[in-house]
């Protein structure tokens, strides 16, 4: 099953996981997310486990906050109404899809314009 957000996560990600899953390189990453910390839109700080990493979370600005989970908030409907009726059966149909689509779409490994 799928979860729907309701709200904007307070953790998002490690730095270099985004990179992964989006097939983008860290260092393209990594700009992106100091483009963001500096708008004041996420805010850094090194993962106490392994110092080599960079916790990125949303900002603990009220207002950012506010402006980030109401932009999320439509979405969020969104994907609930539309999972609401389906099955577990036909949720995972769904992500499936996704998922090869996401595959097919990514091309080969490492091909032009993947960052």
């Amino acid at each position: 099953m799928i979860a729907t957000p309701v709200a904007a996560p307070t953790w998002i990600e490690v730095l270099t996981s985004p990179a992964g899953r989006r097939r983008r390189r860290p260092r393209r990453s990594a700009l992106m997310v100091s483009d963001l910390s500096r708008q004041g839109v996420v805010d850094r700080r090194s993962d106490p486990a392994d110092g080599r990493r960079t916790i990125v979370s949303i900002s603990h600005d009220p207002e950012t906050r506010a402006a980030i989970e109401g932009w999320l908030a439509n979405g969020a409907s969104a994907w609930r109404a539309a999972f609401e009726p389906l099955s577990p059966q036909e949720r995972a149909v769904f992500v499936r899809t996704i998922e090869a689509y996401e595959k097919g779409a990514a091309g080969p490994a490492g091909a032009a314009g993947a960052d």
